[in-house]
């Protein structure tokens, strides 16, 4: 019951009717597959009885057709189960058809919901999670999941229908025989399966951590590609991959070794079996002739069985090994089970006065200590300004905190009032934000500007303005398919301060109310800096702009600066009054290359 719940948990509830319907007609499927079997009985009957020696069931059929000689009974009697085959299969073609499509269906809603469940996560929680291992688990654990665990579970229930179905049929034959068969295979099965269970529990578990690091060290050194190469340290990546791989390859052998004995035992038991019925038949009615039928429906149900069996301790022991699969991402998706917002924008966020923070405190998860503490400071509309520090001081996470990509642990960002927590979409809404570096699509310039714009919604007019401000104009006139030029994955096809800029593009053409550079001209020549550093100028007054610079150059046309040292905030005011009264800032414009 509790992995059944487990596999409900991750079939979204629309989909929950349709997987109860195809419930029923595998049922219908299995009282087919069982007509099929006990439609030997009758034919073996017809071939070797006299009518007279017809049993009840045989002779009430005979009569009903009207009481034929022998050899038009058989022929219709052939017919009549070759017809019951042939609607069998068929039904049962298409009903593959139906639980493949629905579980591949089912698979892809679910890749989707967990792949939401991760964006719409809080940004703490990608900070403590990889990349690879997410990657891993919206494609190749929600397959594990559906293919491994979830068709096995439908595999198990079909299968035992018709191993019901066909040992109904075997039990009002010859109850005795069959009783003593379903005791010795049904003991033997259990008992094999119950060995095996704890070695395919442990085994799984080492697969999923052999496969997450395999995936690791894949996407680290094809990433690391071009530093790998300068320090000659290729065998390093592969090295680790191959021991990823390898405890993977000998995971995965182990299982599948393990999953066929119970297979083998049981095949060589029920062969035994079929032997032992014989011989206590033959013993019990020495008339071989009247016993050919049940003969025949033993051997036949035996050899339809035997694929059932053989698949229902296969799925049972693939459940066994991925289980661990299901469990992470069913702990996954229950821990948030986020969705996307009903309105993405959200409520509108009114502007007009000041970003105000509030005592603000925060502590990384698993941090020994808050990153910052007691942040208390005012931003007003329209000025420009800079959070400026040495090294480790909390500049970057008060900027994730004034994003909204932070929830303080103590305190309260507000603007004009309002905390922006409780109106995060309205305010996002209103920043443009430049990291370093900049993160590009594997796509055209134009659609890297416009991030995740709709083609037919992209205003080319904002495009060709963010070009401008960013200094860009040049290098499109210079690339061979302008705006629509692909930039290659991460922008390998452009420089450092191409790249950058391209991101800072982006930030322009939503046209923001606030602009966020968290160190975003440090991959830039100082040519280009000083062009965006007036840029900026240009752009305080009509936008509120927030600055995180180690290169002073860019925070010095700055209104106010806000100074922070060791997570605290000491000192606010202009790039002359901080040299004049600040011994550590003093101290980092010193160390700073020439700023003038």
């Amino acid at each position: 019951m509790a992995l059944l719940r487990r596999l409900l948990s991750v079939v979204d509830p629309k989909e929950r009717l349709r997987l109860l319907a195809l419930v029923v007609l595998m049922a219908i499927g299995a009282a087919l597959d069982g007509l099929g079997v006990g439609m030997i009985l009758p034919l073996a009957g017809t071939l070797r009885l006299r009518s007279e020696d017809y049993p009840g069931y045989l002779r009430a059929i005979w009569e009903f057709l009207g009481r034929p000689p022998q050899g038009t009974f058989v022929v219709e009697a052939a017919g009549a189960a070759l017809l019951v085959f042939v609607i069998k299969n068929l039904y049962l073609a298409l009903l593959f058809r139906l639980q493949y499509g629905l579980v591949f269906r089912l698979q892809s809603a679910f890749s989707a919901r967990l792949l939401g469940s991760y964006l719409f996560r809080d940004y703490a929680f990608h900070l403590d999670r990889s990349p690879s291992q997410l990657q891993r688990n919206v494609t190749e654990e929600s397959f594990n999941v559906f293919n491994s665990v979830f068709s096995p579970a439908l595999t198990i229930l079909v299968e035992g229908l018709v191993v019901t179905v066909i040992l109904a049929i075997l039990m009002a034959n010859d109850p005795v025989a069959t009783a003593a068969t379903v005791a010795v295979l049904g003991g033997a099965g259990t008992a094999l399966h119950g060995a095996i269970r704890r070695k395919l529990s442990v085994l799984g578990q080492e697969h999923s951590r052999y496969a997450t690091e395999m995936v690791k060290w894949l996407n680290q050194g094809l990433s690391a590609i071009k530093d790998a190469k300068v320090f000659q340290q290729e065998p390093f990546f592969l090295a680790r991959y191959s021991a990823g791989i390898d405890g993977y390859v000998r995971s995965l052998t182990a299982f599948r070794a393990l999953s066929e004995l119970p297979r083998l035992a049981i095949e060589t038991l029920a062969v035994g079996s079929l032997v032992v019925i014989v011989l206590a038949v033959v013993a019990r009615n020495g008339d071989l002739d009247s016993l050919t039928p049940t003969l025949g429906l033993f051997a036949v149900a035996g050899f339809r069985l035997m694929p059932s069996l053989n698949r229902v301790v296969n799925s049972l022991a693939s459940i066994r090994y991925y289980r661990p699969s299901l469990d992470r991402l069913v702990a996954d998706l229950a821990a948030a089970p986020v969705s996307p917002p009903a309105s993405p924008a959200g409520p509108p966020l009114a502007f007009r006065e000041s970003i105000e923070l509030r005592s603000i405190t925060y502590q990384y998860p698993g941090a020994a200590q808050p990153s910052v503490r007691g942040l208390d400071f005012r931003i007003r509309r329209g000025t420009a300004v800079a959070i400026v520090g040495g090294s480790g001081c909390g500049k970057t996470t008060t900027v994730d905190l004034v994003l909204g990509l932070l929830r303080p642990t103590a305190g309260s960002i507000l603007v004009d009032g309002v905390d922006v927590q409780s109106a995060l979409y309205g305010w996002q809404a209103k920043i443009g934000y430049i990291p370093q570096p900049a993160y590009l699509l594997d796509d055209t310039v134009r659609r890297n500007v416009a991030f995740g714009v709709p083609d037919d919604e992209i205003d080319e007019g904002r495009v060709r303005e963010a070009i401008h401000a960013s200094q860009l104009d040049r290098l499109i006139a210079e690339l061979p398919a302008g705006l629509d030029t692909a930039v290659g994955d991460r922008g390998v096809r452009l420089s450092g301060g191409q790249r950058q800029r391209i991101g800072i593009a982006r930030a322009l053409y939503r046209n923001p109310e606030v602009l966020v550079m968290d160190e975003a001209t440090s991959a830039l020549d100082y040519e280009t800096e000083a062009e965006i550093v007036r840029e900026i100028a240009r752009l305080k007054g009509d936008r509120t702009v927030i600055v995180v610079a180690h290169r002073l150059a860019t925070v010095k046309g700055c209104d106010i600066l806000f100074f922070l040292k060791d997570g605290a905030f000491v000192e606010a005011g202009s790039f002359e009054d901080l040299l004049r009264s600040n011994g550590d800032f003093r101290s980092l414009v010193q160390a700073a290359p020439s700023i003038e």
